[in-house]
This record gives structure tokens, sequence and C-alpha cells, in this order.
């Protein structure tokens, strides 16, 4: 196209020129008649260079495709690397979601435990105050279940101290437990079932006056005694009792027996025969009783005579006439008394003469009476619901119970005098204690019987008839007072080395317990009047201090008796508040009358040593007898001596007007008792190693015999037991 263009600038200058550009298209090289451009250039040069060219282009090519095919591999490698990170950090947060959720199970887990320990715990403290049967034994079973609680949660001291403690009220409380529930007053059955003393046997009535005694372990009729031949619903038995021995059974029907003048009768149910049958009808529903000799039987009439029965020989003995139709009749523990429920009183009578020794007004109509063991104390259930405790021997009202909302019409004392059983016809029974009068627990149904040696209980509810185990709080226990002596007030005390008796002294005189069976043995008068006993620890001597100076009892033990002989007046020493004694018996220190002494009871005459303290009369001597520590009343601080030479060891709490001392059996600790607070110092060195804060002034505290726990008293009610190593709470 060059050698034809119309420009001649632009065609070839010379033939010459066109011939070069044919021979260079021949040998493909560039020609000059086409543009210079990069891509022809390189046309013409692979055209000349084809396999160098091809090997190359071979090469490039293969390069560039191993390079697109690593390039790949690494983008699909970092994809999949990106991949699996990012199914490593999901596979971690599930992980961490995983461990978050465990964590959480973990923590509701144990946040449901927790709750669970306060559930048991606050079911324990119900059931400790429901007064229901259980309240102990049940109570302490849930405890149990809480303490494993508390050391699977390792819950801190208060938890510990708190279950500690609410186990602990529980051994202060009596309890029943259900040792058998049976059938035992099935539909058709008349009146109430009745048992036996040793609860081995029972009797119940159908409504045609058919008796069936049968035995408590199995319920298998022993014996059937027939009816009094008069059928319908009121024909039945409305009382029945066992004689102490078993043998005998006395039945008073509610109608009179078919063609006899009498609605009783005296079974040997063993022999399924009539032993006696009385010309009169007796009265009411219980109007009838053994002596605890089983030697009499007492029978109430309509007109007020009470007729006894001699046993053995089956002949009417004695009357009473005690004016008003008798409710119930009850013998006095030793036979010598009878008391007769009559209308609004209650007569005592002297079974031998039949005479009458007193007479106790109610204020309302006398429905069950019954004699505590000691034959003294006598319960009497009227139908205003409320219990009278009287003192038969001096004819007081002692206390009033009050709870039932219905007729009290059975009455019972366990044989250790400790609980009374009243039943009611509000359908409840309760357990009271026989002394301070407080209810102690609540039994469904009619309960009457408890067995010869108090363990076991007998009652029935409905159709049914249950047996239960009493569990009496040994524990903790209120010790009656026997020998009533009008108003007087309890003093300091000690007991016997041996820790049998206990000693108090009192504005009347000494009393002295028996610790084995829980009773005052023995009421000491005294004057002038005492104010501290204290046993020797080494002699049978009792040591007393009174308003008149010290007095050495010389004591001897007989038949669980106390007896004391003649006193000897130790010393001239004045006015005495409170002693003391080591253990050996070597020194007493006493105090009172503003000031303290130290008399050493080894030489005689026994030497005095006066150790001046303005007010004291609280005074505490070391075990080991190397100090004594007084304290004051309207005074100041506490003092602590040196018994050999009486010289002050350390005026301790000088500021405080009011300190009681103690020291522990060990003579490691020395307690003092303020208005504010509690200090125990080590005898050591005299320093104060802590501080109970409370609020109630007490001259009260005790050590265990190990000196390992300390009681002292937060109120008249609260005792709280302590570490005294470490000022710990162990329980209150």
């Amino acid at each position: 196209m060059k050698a034809l263009e119309k420009d001649r600038s632009r065609r070839y200058e010379t033939a010459n020129g066109l011939a070069r550009d044919i021979e260079r298209h021949l040998h493909d090289e560039p020609v000059q008649a086409c543009p210079p451009s990069s891509w022809y250039r390189y046309r013409k040069f692979a055209r000349r260079h084809k396999g160098p060219v091809l090997a190359t282009t071979l090469i490039v090519l293969a390069l560039v495709i191993g390079f697109i095919g690593t390039t790949w591999g690494f983008i699909r490698a970092k994809v999949a690397e990106d991949d699996a990170l990012v199914q490593a950090a999901q596979k971690e947060v599930q992980r961490s979601n995983a461990v978050t959720e465990r964590e959480r199970a973990i923590q509701a887990e144990c946040d449901a435990r927790r709750r669970l320990l306060e559930a048991k715990i606050a079911e324990a403290k119900a059931s400790r105050r429901s007064r229901e049967s259980g309240q102990r034994s049940a109570t302490l079973k849930v405890l149990a279940e809480a303490v494993e609680l508390a050391r699977e949660l390792k819950m801190n001291d208060e938890v510990v101290l708190t279950l500690r403690t609410e186990a602990i009220a529980c051994l202060a409380l009596t309890d029943v437990r259900l040792v058998k529930e049976w059938q035992g007053f099935p539909p058709g059955s008349s009146g109430a079932a009745f048992f036996d003393a040793n609860l081995e046997h029972y009797a119940r009535c159908d409504s045609k006056g058919n008796i069936s005694v049968r035995r408590v372990d199995d319920d298998r009729q022993l014996v059937e005694l027939p009816g009094s031949g008069i059928a319908g619903s009121d024909s039945g038995a409305g009382w029945m009792a066992f004689s102490p021995n078993g043998r005998l059974l006395a039945v008073r029907y509610l109608r009179q027996i078919l063609g006899q003048p009498t609605n009783f009768l005296l079974w040997d149910w063993q022999q399924r025969k009539i032993v006696f049958q009385p010309s009169f009808p007796v009265s009411l529903f219980g109007a009838l009783c053994f002596s605890p000799d089983g030697r009499q039987l007492a029978l109430g009439q309509g007109d007020g005579t009470v007729t006894l029965l001699e046993l053995e020989t089956r002949i009417e003995g004695n009357e009473i006439k005690a004016g008003a139709a008798p409710s119930r009749l009850a013998f006095s523990p030793d036979g010598d008394r009878l008391a007769v429920c009559a209308g609004d009183k209650v007569q005592l009578w002297e079974v031998s003469s039949a005479k009458l020794v007193c007479s106790l007004s109610l204020d309302s109509s006398g429905m069950s009476v019954a004699w505590h063991p000691d034959g003294v104390l006598l319960g009497v259930g009227c139908d205003d619901g409320n219990v009278c405790l009287w003192d038969a021997v001096k004819g007081l009202k002692r206390a009033v119970l009050r709870g039932h909302a219905g007729t009290v019409h059975r009455l019972v004392f366990t044989p250790s005098g400790d609980t009374l059983l009243t039943s009611a016809w509000d359908g409840t029974s309760r357990l009271w204690d026989a002394c301070n009068g407080r209810e102690l627990l609540r039994i469904p149904g009619v309960a009457g019987h408890f067995s010869n040696n108090g363990t076991r209980l007998a009652s029935s509810n409905g159709w049914s008839c249950s047996l239960w185990e009493v569990m009496e709080a040994r524990e903790f226990r209120t010790i009656p007072i026997s020998w009533n002596v009008g108003k007087e007030e309890i003093g300091y005390g000690g007991f016997s080395p041996d820790g049998h008796w206990l000693a108090v002294t009192s504005t009347k005189g000494v009393r002295f317990c028996d610790m084995e069976v829980g009773k005052e043995a023995t009421f000491l008068p005294m004057s002038p009047q005492q104010k501290d006993v204290k046993f020797h620890p080494t002699e049978q001597r009792l040591l007393t201090g009174s308003v008149d100076g010290l007095y050495d009892w010389p004591l001897r033990q007989e038949k669980g008796v106390i007896r004391l002989g003649p006193a000897r007046k130790i010393s001239e020493v004045g006015r005495v508040e409170q002693i003391s004694l080591d253990r050996e018996g070597r020194f007493l220190a006493a105090a009172g009358a503003s000031t303290g002494w130290i008399l050493n009871l080894v030489k005689t005459p026994n030497v005095v040593q006066r150790v001046g303290h303005g007010n004291a009369i609280f005074v505490a001597i070391s075990p080991d007898g190397k100090c004594i520590a007084t304290g004051t009343h309207n005074g100041f601080g506490a003092k602590v001596w040196e018994t050999q030479s009486g010289n002050c060891l350390i005026n301790l709490l000088p500021d405080e007007r009011i300190v009681t001392v103690a020291f522990s059996p060990d003579a490691r600790w020395l307690v003092t008792g303020t208005a504010s607070a509690v200090e125990i110092w080590e005898t050591d060195d005299w320093k104060l190693r802590h501080r109970i804060p409370i609020n109630y002034q007490s001259d009260r505290c005790a050590f265990s015999t190990d000196s390992t726990l300390l009681a002292i008293a937060l109120s008249p009610s609260v005792i709280q037991l302590l570490d005294p190593k470490t000022g710990q709470s162990i329980a209150q």
C-alpha cells in the first residue's frame, strides 16, 4: 500500500526501498511499509524464532499457570484457614458457652442447694415449735440432712451456729414417736378403748355391750365377754378399767343390765367369769377406780356415796358420803387417800377411816382427777377446758393449765411425775411439764394411758388406736420443789463431787436434789438464812455461808437421803454472800459484808486472812488454790489475791460497779461479768483475751469439767455456749 500512496513523500523513495522491504518480508523482518509497533515487531520476531519463542511461551505459560494454581491454592488455603479459624472461634465460643452454662448449672445447683438448706432450717424451726409429734426426732432428722448440705456447700460459721443451736434446742423437747397404729376401734364399737397398765392388752365394746379383750401386739382377740343384754346404740360400756395386775376388768355400762339392779360388772376376763356385781348402779362414766396395790375398788353412786370394795374378800367396806354424784375417783399413790370429783369440788378422803381430809373448790365442775407420784400434787380436769394443779397437803392451788377448748375428761401423770397428760372433748391430748405447767406436745385423739415405765403411751382417734414411744427430755429438766414452804428465793449452791447431788440455798433453808432421778430429795429448813452451800470435794462435809458466818456440817448419805449432823461455826467472819473451795478442799474463800476472807481448812484452828474490797459479795477460788478473785455489787472492779499471802495481784475493771467472777476448772481462765459484757482473762498474765457484749447483768456462768466450754446467760431464758480459748460462740 505504501508503493501506491498518492503522497510522494509517503511512497518508497526508490525501487530499492521496495525491494528491501520485500526482502525483509520474506525473511520475516519488519518492513518500513508498516508502523513499527511493538506487537508488529514481536510477530516478526516470533516468526523468525519460532522454536525459542514457543519454548519461552510454553515456559511463561507454565509459570503463569503455576502461579495461578499456586495463587488459587494459597487463596483456598487462606479461605480454609479462615474457615478453620472461624470454626475454632465458634468452637471456643461454644466451649466458653458450655463452660458458662456448666458454671451456671453448678451455680444454679448450689443456689438450689442453698435454698434447700434454708428450707431445711426453716422446716426444722417450724417442726421444733410445732408442739406436734416428731418435734424432736423429726426435727433432728431434718437437721442432720441440713448439716450434710452445709458441709457440701462449705457454709460459714453463722450457719453452723444456727444448726447447732437448733439441734441443742431439740434436746430440750419431749417427743413421741408412732410405734404402731391399727384399727382398734372399728365401726360398731361403743365408748372408747381402754388399756391395761403395761399396754399389753386393751378392751373395746360394741353397741350390744359385748366386750372384746385383745392383745395390742397383733390385735388378736383373746376373749369376748357377753354384753349387758340390752341392744341399742347406748348399750355399750361407758367406762372400763383394768386392775393394776391386769387380771380384773371393771365395766360400767351405759344402761342398767337387764334384770339386775346395777350397770356395773367386775370380770375376771381371763376366766370369762363375773367376780363381783354390786346392788347399786355406778354413777356417771368414770366413778370407779382401783387402788394402786389392787386390793380395793372404789365405786361411786348417784346419791354421792362412794363404796370401797375389798377385792380379796369381795366385801363392801367403808362408805364415803361425798354429798353429790362423783364424776371421777382416784386413789393416792400410797392408797391412803381417795380424791372424789363431785360437782365443783374435789374432796380428799382418808380411806381407812372414811374421814374427809379437805375439800378443794373449783371454778367449774371437775371431770377428771389424777395424783402425782409424790402424793402431794393433784391434777383436776374441768369442764371449762382448764386443768388445776393443787397441793393436796396444804390445799393450795399451784397452777392452772389453759389450752383445751373442751371438757378435760382424762388426766394422768407419767410414772416419773415429770409430765402430765390431758385429753379433752376438743379432740386433742396434750403433754405438759408437771413442774412449771408449760405445754410440751399435742397428740390428736384421746390419750389416757401410760405404760408402767412411762416409755409408751396409748391413744385412739376415730377408728384407729395408736401406740407411741415417749421420749422425755432428759437433757433439759425442771426439778420440782417437793416441799412447798411458801414464797422463797433460790440462792447459790453446788454439786457433790460425784455429781449425784445438787444443793441450793433458799430464803427458807437448803434443798437437796437427786440428779440421778431428777427429783428433790430433801429440804432442810435452816435458820439463820443460808446464802451459799458447797460440798467438800474430798470429805463428807457440807460448808455453808449464812447471814451470820460460815458453818461446817458433817454429812452422810443413807438410802438416797442426805443427813446432816450438828453444825460447827467455822469462824466469826460476819455476813457471807458467797463461798468457794479449791479442788482439794484446802482453802475456802468467802465474800460478804464489804470484804473477803481466805480460810485455811487444813490448819486447826482455821487460819483466816482478810482481804479488803469494798462491797465485795462475789468470790471464786482457783481450783489449784493459788489465788482468789473477788467481785463487787455497787463497788468497784474485781480484784485477784494471792491465797497464801493475801496480797492483791491485780485490779481488773476498776471502773465497773458490778462485777462477778468465776474460774475455769483448769485454772487457766478467769471470767468476769458486768452489765454490758463478759470478759475472759488468761491467768498466766492476766491479759484480756475476749470480750463478749451482753445486755443482761447476770452473776451466773459455768464451765464444762474439761474447761473447753463456757456457758453464760444472755437473758433469763437464753444461754450461750462459748469456746473460752477463741471466744467463738458454739451455740445458744
